[in-house]
């Protein structure tokens, strides 16, 4: 079944046909890109809405793919974790600056690889 929501992307309402049960994660997504249009829009001044949603567009790629790079070397982390032991993966950590608390490893792993899908998927 189909829901129907409106958000609101730099002052323009826009209405969007989604599964039902994602309205609320919708919500939010539409309210990150219009604080990023904004944020664009800021930097930028005034130009052409669709000039402006290329750039935000852009920009929210660029900002993914930073992300995706870092999922990368976590997932690295966590199999040399696997492999040679919490040790050695401590130390590389630290060079991240990324705090490792072994009861958490298994969630956070677990989670990066349903992110990296989620990502994998739009």
């Amino acid at each position: 079944m189909r829901s129907t929501i409106t958000i609101v992307v730099n002052g323009s309402k826009r209405r969007i046909v989604c599964e039902q049960g994602q309205e609320e994660h919708l919500q939010h997504a539409g309210r990150y890109l219009d604080r990023r249009v904004r944020e664009m829009k800021g930097n930028v001044g005034a130009i052409a809405d669709s000039e402006l949603l290329v750039l935000t567009a852009l920009m929210l790629v660029d900002d993914l793919s930073d992300k995706q790079g870092k999922i990368k070397e976590l997932e690295r982390l966590v199999q040399e974790q696997k492999d040679t032991g919490i040790d050695k993966t401590r130390s590389s950590a630290a060079s991240l600056e990324i705090p490792l608390e072994e009861p958490r490893l298994e969630r956070m792993a677990m989670r990066i690889e349903h992110l990296a899908k989620i990502f994998a998927e739009r």
